[in-house]
């Protein structure tokens, strides 16, 4: 096993989607966008309000890093969670 110096930085993923899988990342991108921006009778309640645009938003950055659109700050979160969710994260051992 190879160990990684701190200059080895984590790659993003640069495989273009093509075909259903592009479609489906369009469509959930423009779903979640609209999503954010309507409001909903879950708005009235601010917990669940903050919760329901919380994953809107987290659909439509991930949508965005699935199609090649990387806003930095926003795809370090992303890939953070992506990577820890795949396992490619190891915890420290004491």
């Amino acid at each position: 096993m190879r160990n990684k110096s701190s200059n080895d930085k984590q790659k993003i993923s640069t495989e273009k989607v093509t075909g259903w899988k592009r479609i489906f990342w369009i469509v959930t991108g423009i779903f979640s966008f609209v999503w954010i921006f309507i409001p909903e009778i879950t708005d009235v309640v601010p917990v669940i309000g903050w919760l329901d645009e919380g994953i809107a938003v987290i659909l439509f950055f991930s949508s965005l890093s699935e199609l090649g659109i990387n806003i930095p700050v926003i795809s370090k979160i992303v890939n953070f969670f992506y990577n820890r969710k795949k396992g490619k994260i190891k915890q420290k051992q004491t």
